[in-house]
């Protein structure tokens, strides 16, 4: 279980927090809310990429009841997909898949292991010798994602991985992280900016409003207050 408590963070003009918050093992939380109201911010303090300066941040963040605030994002065995799926450019899919694996004492044969699943189950091995500028949108997220699952991490971080897909490309991996969610049982947290998305993918839902959760619930508890906090 992932627990964040009075969590804060300051950065000129804008402060997040205090931020109290669950996640269960195994449950999907999507974080929504209006353009500037941290929700990136909030991901990434979740991951551990905080400010240098460590007095602008503040409170405690756990996983099982251990304290991982201060933890690096290595660490606290955490994966994060980016919109851009951040892959390295100089780098084939192989390689930007196979890139965290030198930095953990995994054995070769579980590497391989691990790798023909995720090439077989997301269906790329012909793009394995390609570069990202060679991919569409929706190839990059699938070598994205295989990038992280390979370290099999305890808890999925999405900051909105398909706001910059095509329709076809959304729909194809908005079903798979849906299917991987299903069938591996994996904890994800996923920010959003799409209500069909949310609906159709999450168990439960916080409103982020100026660095505050102001609503949180099932989904359709929340879609259901929208008004009040989102601009028109």
């Amino acid at each position: 279980m992932l627990e964040v408590n009075a969590f804060t963070i300051s950065v000129p003009g804008f402060t997040l927090g205090p931020v109290d918050l669950s996640v269960k093992r195994g449950e999907f939380l999507s974080i929504i809310g209006p353009t500037g109201s941290g929700k990136s911010m909030l991901l990434e303090g979740i991951m551990g990429v905080l400010p240098e300066n460590r007095r602008q941040f503040s409170g405690k963040v756990k996983w099982d009841g251990r304290d991982i605030t201060h933890a690096s994002p290595e660490e606290r065995h955490f994966g994060i997909v980016y919109q851009d799926a951040a892959l390295f450019p100089h780098l084939n899919c192989l390689d930007n898949i196979l890139y965290g694996t030198r930095y953990r004492a995994i054995d070769e044969t579980t590497v391989g292991n691990r790798l023909e699943w995720l090439v077989n189950r997301f269906k790329i091995r012909h793009l394995l010798d390609r570069r990202p500028d060679r991919l569409s949108g929706g190839e990059r997220q699938r070598v994205a994602l295989a990038r992280v699952l390979i370290l099999e991490p305890r808890l999925i971080l999405l900051d909105e991985p398909l706001s910059a897909l095509d329709p076809i490309f959304r729909q194809e991996i908005r079903q798979l992280i849906v299917d991987l969610h299903h069938e591996l049982g994996l904890t994800f947290i996923m920010v959003s900016h799409d209500f069909f998305e949310v609906r159709h993918m999450a168990d439960s839902v916080i409103l982020l409003s100026k660095g505050k959760i102001v609503q949180q619930g099932t989904p359709d508890e929340v879609m259901g207050h929208l008004g009040h906090w989102w601009p028109h």
